[in-house]
């Protein structure tokens, strides 16, 4: 970590701040010192001393009238040179001796700009990560910041690690953060989702508001794709609705479009629970939902929705339409796919779709793939199947270790307020003006060649070198810029996601609900991993479609399903998302 001696610099600093908050009359500033809550709520006994970050929110009182503008990523250094910030993050691609995290241009210019020494501490392992995550957790001390797909980790997500004491609210904190304070009040969309229902914070995240069309497209990944060369061949169009893609599937099976004079075609392969993106066709989805016709709650493999949804697959199944492996795996299908030998499948428009994509135009440069749209309900409305949610799976906390430290969390506040500004969010998304990307006339962001350009790292990645700044996952809290994830990838790509995004997401149960605690530990009772119900619902899905179990029994697996306590899950989320509502 450089030290620079700051001592004249901040002074004038200071006295700039000072006049500010005074309205220049020259009266020092006692707005800050001594009112404001620590945010940890562990000391409690150090009155603040003009420690905290500049809102800019106080009004000038000068003889000028004039309200000057005060930079909302000011801040007053109350941490000493080289303030050690420890981050946790889960870094797949590291190993032992190299993490990219170690190399990020952007935190290399935060810890410059703010005088600290940002140390992340990495999961690297690609087994038993969750393990790991927790074992660090039960380590003194915690983390100062947990960057982490917190939610899904640990029992209870984010509000259980708030209510067993290792994470703190942040409501103090984001009262000194003028950056994103002002991204609450022009979206309040944001600030519904990220708070719990009684107005309480606890993480920060990379956000999208979903404010545009185009927010939606980077965030819709996955779809049903087609192959467009087989469709020439039985001189069909790409299909919209179910009985479209009944008949397409159907002259797969009967046409040899693959033209090797041998009936071997799978007109769709259910890799990846392809099936299940059919689904919306019917006005339902798998588990918790929205549904259409009573707006309330409802759990989709009860419906009389999903029971039309059985019949049709029954019958594809039992006319050759489907790969006869219902739980097959995404790799089960790369070498019919290589092999010409597919129609339809699952698709994914991101780095773990394009390696299919590219291999199949490497084996075959005619091999053409198209994206479909969703298809549409038979009264013609069109839902996804795949929800996109506010709440990013990638979360940031800050411990009760943390918070011991004034000095500390002022410097961490000072951070995370300047990653939510425009200029700090495109240091971590884009880079470098003028250096990795270029600023176009309409506004929007472009990568110079040198931003496009792949570098080869130590962990054998090539990644762009944009990348290197410090988009390489959601463990580091920025604002919008999406747009670079569409600015990096192939046209197919682009398109595709924009195809899926054109559609009714409201099916989709909201992500950023979060549970109460009584109702997360009532919820476990009921359901979760490998529980009776779970298993059941797997196997009789399986039966209904094969035939092994007639749909004539469908009522009497409704029975079981209400005895195995499915209407107790669906009051828990009901209650939820009333609560939600309601904010």
């Amino acid at each position: 970590m450089k030290k620079t001696k700051l001592i004249a610099l901040l002074l004038v600093l200071a006295l700039c701040l000072g006049l500010a908050a005074c309205g220049g009359s020259g009266d020092t500033n006692t707005g800050d010192t001594g009112n404001t809550p620590n945010p940890g709520g562990d000391t409690g006994n150090t009155p603040s001393t003009g420690n905290t970050p500049s809102t800019g929110d106080t009004p000038s009182t000068g003889d000028t009238g004039d309200t000057p503008e005060v930079d909302p990523n000011a801040f007053e250094q109350t941490w000493p040179d080289g303030q050690v910030i420890t981050w946790l993050v889960l870094d797949q691609g590291a190993s032992a001796e190299y993490s990219r995290y170690d190399n990020l241009k952007a935190i290399q210019m935060i810890e410059d700009k703010f005088h600290v020494d940002i140390q992340f501490e990495k999961i690297i392992t690609k087994q038993n990560n969750k393990e790991n995550y927790l074992l660090r957790l039960t380590e003194d001390p915690l983390p100062d910041v947990i960057g982490y797909n917190n939610e899904e980790n640990y029992n209870g997500g984010i509000v259980g690690l708030y209510n067993d004491g290792l994470i703190i609210e942040l409501n103090d904190m984001i009262e000194k953060m003028p950056n994103l304070q002002k991204i609450f009040e022009e979206y309040p969309n944001v600030a519904k989702d990220m708070s719990n229902n009684d107005g309480k914070y606890y993480y920060f995240q990379r956000i999208n508001a979903f404010a545009q069309e185009s927010d939606y497209w980077p965030s819709t990944n996955t779809g049903l794709i087609i192959c467009q060369h087989w469709l020439d061949a039985v001189n069909m169009d790409v299909p919209t609705n179910m009985e479209e893609w009944y008949q397409v599937l159907k002259a797969f099976k009967e046409q040899d479009p693959n033209g090797n004079g041998e009936f071997d075609e799978i007109p769709f392969h259910t890799a990846g629970s392809g099936i299940m993106l059919f689904e919306a066709a019917y006005g339902f989805l798998s588990g918790k939902f929205i549904n259409p016709e009573t707006g309330k709650v409802d759990y989709g493999e009860r419906t009389q929705q999903y029971k039309a949804y059985l019949e049709e697959m029954h019958k594809w199944y039992e006319e050759g339409l489907l790969y006869n492996d219902l739980a097959a795996g995404s790799s089960a299908a790369e070498e019919f796919l290589s092999a010409d030998q597919v129609g339809a499948w699952k698709g994914l428009a991101n780095a773990n779709g394009k390696g299919w994509v590219t291999t199949l135009h490497e084996s075959n440069p005619d091999y053409a793939v198209t994206p479909c749209p969703w298809p549409a309900t038979t009264d013609g409305h069109v839902y996804s199947e795949r929800g996109v949610s506010s709440k990013q799976r990638g979360t940031v906390v800050i411990s009760t270790d943390a918070a011991k430290d004034q000095a500390k969390m002022d410097a961490i506040t000072a951070i995370i307020n300047y990653m939510y500004s425009e200029e700090g969010s495109l240091l971590l998304t884009w880079g470098e003006e003028g250096v990795s990307f270029v600023t176009n006339p309409d506004g929007t962001h472009s990568l110079t060649e040198e931003g496009a350009a792949q570098v080869e790292i130590p962990s054998g990645e090539k990644p762009q070198m944009y990348k290197l700044y410090g988009n390489v996952s959601g463990y580091l809290p920025s604002f919008g810029n999406w747009d670079v994830d569409m600015a990096t990838r192939d046209d197919w790509y682009n398109e595709s996601s924009k195809l899926w995004a054109d559609a009714d997401f409201s099916l989709t149960y909201p992500g950023a609900i979060a549970l109460t605690a009584e109702q997360t530990a009532e919820l476990a009772k009921w359901t979760g991993n490998n529980t009776e119900l779970d298993q059941y619902i797997a196997d009789m899905k399986v039966k209904f479609i094969t035939g092994e179990e007639p749909l004539s029994n469908f009522d009497t697996y409704v029975a079981n399903l209400e005895r195995l306590g499915i209407q107790n899950i669906v009051d828990i989320w009901q209650a939820a998302y009333d609560a939600y509502m309601a904010k």
